[in-house]
């Protein structure tokens, strides 16, 4: 328990340190990732596409 309060307060530090910059570099894999996603989802759903 302990320890995972732990690893809960470090991801939040790292966060709170790290916010733009992650932010600026996670934002376009996460968006590349969601559209990727919906295309893949919207073609299986659609056959005649």
């Amino acid at each position: 328990m302990r320890k995972r309060k732990k690893e809960a307060e470090f991801m939040r530090s790292m966060k709170r340190s790290n916010s733009k910059a992650w932010s600026r570099t996670a934002t376009p894999y996460v968006i590349l990732n969601l559209i990727s996603l919906g295309t893949t989802r919207c073609r299986s759903a659609t056959p005649e596409d």
